[in-house]
């Protein structure tokens, strides 16, 4: 008998990508297949159309939980699962047909906990389609990843913290009690960062299988979330406790955690704190940006050179701690990048 393998599908306010995405995944070559569709409260009419999908194909099973965010969803994908691997899809994305058939027969054969495989990466707005494929390794011992991991996972192109380019034996989650926080960003790459140095076989496989959209009505800044810094700061923790585990003392290492939080401090001041959804009053902005610009990891980050012209004038204006001048130079750059846009 085929191992069985899960598809764990958080659902959210995608009813527009829905009939496209489970098309995908009932298209998928393996039989031995189960897709967990968990409504995480979604206030469309995905919850019907996850209860619709249950009752007319048998291996679709539906949960529905209060919105707790995409991270809960899933650690309950997680416990409903029944397979022995498991899966993580977004269902605004694409798969390839063979994916699961491909990633269980390398996992089977190697016996392997972590699988890896490349991606393609699609800008919704442009079309620009760009491939991710790693070089192959097949990883046993203690600390497995830890020969690949700067080129492989810290230092690649897009980076690779992401849930839905990794396969994971259900067996090793279970045993090492893995599961995911309840940051509303980034909450894979912290969980895949508490991962990692738990590995002792892995194979990261040179073949893309999936396609990541970017979307500019998904992108992270196009919405507000009042903990939204204290997100990036649990991210820069995960990262430095690996760096402890592992003593990673490459300078790039570093060079890349600065650079990381110095676009968490751009993301936090200049989108969040301007936008159209921030219910907070004059006073409590300048606070929120008193307290991130005083933060020990916002003077790291600050402290080494810009990259660009664009890092060096908002360098200059988080300096000035000025609420006025922050969102006037705010304003201006948007303004020209969409005239830049335009004239594309």
């Amino acid at each position: 008998m085929l191992p069985l393998a899960s598809i764990i599908v958080p659902i959210y306010k995608v009813e527009e990508h829905f009939a496209r995405g489970l098309e995908q995944l009932l298209a998928q070559t393996y039989d031995a297949l189960e897709i967990l569709l968990i409504d995480d409260g979604s206030p469309d009419n995905c919850p019907q159309l996850c209860d619709d999908a249950a009752r007319n194909y048998q291996q679709v099973r539906t949960f529905h939980q209060a919105n707790a965010g995409a991270g809960a969803a899933r650690n309950l994908g997680i416990e409903q699962a029944k397979g022995d691997y498991i899966f993580f899809y977004d269902i605004d994305d694409e798969i390839n047909p063979t994916l699961v058939e491909t990633c269980v027969r390398e996992m089977e054969a190697r016996q392997v906990d972590l699988l890896c495989f490349g991606f393609d990466v699609v800008e919704q707005s442009t079309q620009h389609r760009e491939t991710i494929v790693y070089q192959e390794a097949e990883l046993h011992g203690e600390n497995a990843l830890r020969s690949v991991y700067l080129e492989t996972f810290a230092l690649s192109r897009h980076g690779n913290g992401f849930l839905w380019n990794k396969v994971y034996r259900r067996s090793f989650l279970m045993r090492n009690n893995l599961r995911i926080g309840n940051e509303r960003i980034q909450q894979d790459e912290v969980f895949n960062l508490n991962v990692y140095p738990l590995v002792t076989s892995a194979y990261i496989m040179p073949r893309s299988l999936y396609t990541y959209y970017i979307y500019e009505r998904g992108n992270i800044r196009s919405r507000f979330l009042p903990h939204r810094f204290e997100y990036y700061v649990t991210v820069r923790k995960a990262f430095e406790q690996l760096q402890k585990t592992w003593q990673i003392s490459d300078p790039r290492f570093g060079h890349l955690l600065r650079q990381r939080f110095r676009t968490g401090i751009d993301q936090a001041l200049r989108y969040n704190l301007f936008h159209p959804d921030c219910p907070w009053s004059k006073t409590e902005r300048m606070a929120y940006l008193q307290a991130i610009l005083s933060h020990p990891y916002t003077k790291d980050a600050l402290s080494v050179p810009s990259n660009g012209w664009e890092q060096r004038l908002f360098t200059w204006v988080y300096q000035r701690q000025s609420l006025l001048l922050l969102r006037f130079c705010h304003q201006v750059i948007n303004t020209l990048r969409k005239h830049y846009r335009r004239l594309r």
